[in-house]
């Protein structure tokens, strides 16, 4: 009982894990989400994702 309270809990809106902007330190590839892609998939490289703020996805697409 208590693994279906902890899936239930898991799966709630209420804790979902937040979203960040993540960029590729290879080729600037720019990612949303929970957690960052292990494999960029542009530049095929794996982990090389830094957390990233809004205003450099702003500048990086020119706004």
């Amino acid at each position: 009982m208590i693994l279906l309270t902890q899936l239930f809990i898991t799966l709630t809106p209420f804790h979902m894990p937040e979203k960040k902007y993540w960029r590729c330190t290879v080729c600037h590839d720019f990612h949303y989400g929970a957690m960052a892609p292990e494999l960029c998939p542009t530049c095929k490289q794996s982990e090389k994702y830094v957390e990233a703020t809004k205003e450099e996805l702003m500048q990086a697409i020119g706004l």
